[in-house]
């Protein structure tokens, strides 16, 4: 497995992952899915996307949050977070975990 940051070409790949995920645990995604499509927004915003691949092939993404912003859910100045995380299966069972305990 190789993990790296998001690079520009993978942006709509991104972007689909994290929607096709989502979809696949929150039935009606609503404009919610323009959002997670947005990758470019995110980095804009200061989010570090990452992304990791097995194979060449993209199998998972994770943006971190490294302090308060538009993509901040804690009010911490000295907080950070995770969002928009995607797993391919067999990890899908992380990703169903962590929304669970969320």
């Amino acid at each position: 497995m190789v993990t790296r940051d998001v690079r520009p070409g993978d942006y709509a790949t991104v972007g689909e992952l994290v929607v096709d995920v989502c979809a696949s645990i929150i039935p009606d995604l609503d404009g919610y899915a323009d959002e997670l499509r947005d990758v470019a927004g995110r980095i804009g915003a200061g989010v570090l996307v990452w992304v990791a691949e097995i194979d060449g092939a993209l199998a998972s993404t994770a943006g971190y949050v490294p302090g308060l912003g538009p993509y901040a859910e804690f009010s911490d100045p000295r907080g950070a977070g995770i969002r928009m995380l995607a797993v391919l299966p067999p990890g899908l069972s992380l990703f169903k975990y962590v929304y669970d305990v969320a």
